[in-house]
């Protein structure tokens, strides 16, 4: 019997302080500058960020308030409004970044498939899953330039083939047929195999779509999968 085909996934996990986002350039105390991140997604304008923000007086609200319409990345502030009365006051802020600052756009740019990430005063906690070590080193790269690396992981894994057959997924109902189309076609091209049989770019000019149309695509099938199966393969991740 031939050697089963796997795919096989690179996780980067990291600690960073990003020195170029907005939240550095506010000169008032870090411990009073609280930001909790509610969510973050990319747009066709660039990275839409929600979260909640907590000042301590008139004065830092000003600064904030200067801060968020003078910094290059931020390209819109969508809304900015209290939740409470008074002070200390939270602030439920919603603003449009630029993607060229932005870890998780930069992420899906260079073909990540899944991303969680928590917040805590001065620093990010990102955990991302890759497909290739490649952008895993682009992906670390990016990262330094932008700000500081304070810890730095990579955990590889692999999902055999024949056992996603096993799982409720086979069901064609979790799918699309257009995702059922391109991930077959990035199975039968060897996009899943290393090194690849072909170039992403040619797989995605053969389906009439752009390589960043094909890479989303493939994220969120590929999600689908996993989250349909990780919970009985413990087994293949540790």
């Amino acid at each position: 019997m031939g050697k089963d085909i796997a795919i096989t996934f690179h996780e980067m996990m990291v600690d960073y302080i990003h020195e170029s986002d907005w939240t550095s350039k506010i000169s008032v105390d870090r411990e009073r500058l609280v930001v909790s991140p509610f969510s973050s997604y990319i747009s066709s304008e660039g990275e839409i960020e929600i979260s909640t923000v907590k000042v301590y007086s008139k004065e830092e609200l000003k600064l904030l308030e200067k801060t968020l319409k003078s910094h290059w990345k931020i390209k819109r502030i969508l809304f900015l409004y209290p939740i409470n009365d008074g002070y200390p006051k939270v602030l439920r802020l919603g603003v449009i970044g630029d993607l060229r600052d932005s870890v998780r756009g930069t992420a899906y740019t260079l073909g990540a498939i899944a991303d969680s990430s928590l917040y805590y005063e001065t620093r990010e906690k990102w955990s991302i899953l890759f497909m290739d070590k490649y952008s895993v080193d682009a992906m670390r790269r990016f990262l330094e330039i932008h700000g500081k690396v304070l810890n730095f992981k990579v955990k590889e894994f692999q999902l055999p083939i024949d056992v996603l057959s096993k799982y409720e997924f086979k069901n064609r109902s979790l799918f699309t047929d257009r995702e059922v189309e391109v991930l077959r076609l990035a199975y039968e091209r060897g996009l899943f195999e290393y090194p690849k049989k072909n170039k992403i770019e040619d797989v995605a000019k053969e389906l009439g779509v752009t390589k960043a149309s094909l890479n989303e695509v493939l994220r969120k099938t590929l999600k689908k999968i996993i989250k349909n199966i990780v919970s009985s393969l413990d087994d293949y991740f540790y």
